[in-house]
Formats: structure tokens, sequence, C-alpha cells
């Protein structure tokens, strides 16, 4: 069908991008260290550095970002 076609073919022209962030802590707005970022329903992904810092290369404009992290206190 054309309709199937034309979906496919916007589908391949999406734009990539590379995204870029710190995440921090919404109770001190100190940096999160390990925390998992992943591309929703793929395999890519980053985890944030000691200052917090990520960044994912080759991503879908349109993707969806999901953010874990497990806080170990005692």
């Amino acid at each position: 069908s054309t309709q199937s076609r034309s979906s496919a073919a916007s589908d391949v022209y999406k734009r990539q991008v590379s995204v870029n962030g710190t995440v921090k802590s919404s109770v001190d707005g100190l940096p999160l260290i390990g925390v998992n970022i992943i591309v929703k329903n793929t395999s890519s992904g980053a985890v944030s550095d000691f200052d917090g810092n990520f960044t994912i290369s080759n991503v879908q404009s349109d993707a969806t970002l999901v953010f874990t992290y497990v806080d170990l206190k005692h």
C-alpha cells in the first residue's frame, strides 16, 4: 500500500542527533555519578560520569531517554 511505503520512508529520514547533559540531584543539586541513561527500546546509552555528564550519539530526534539510578545510602 502507498501509505505503508510513505510511513516507512519517513522513518528512514528521521534526524539523528547527539544528546548530552548533566544529571543532578533534585534534593541538593549535586551531580549524580553512575546514572544509566538508555535510549528507550534500543541498546544505546551511557552512564553519567563523576560530574554527572553524559553523551549519547546517533539518537533519533524523537527518541525517549530512560534514566535509572540506585542510591545506596545506609
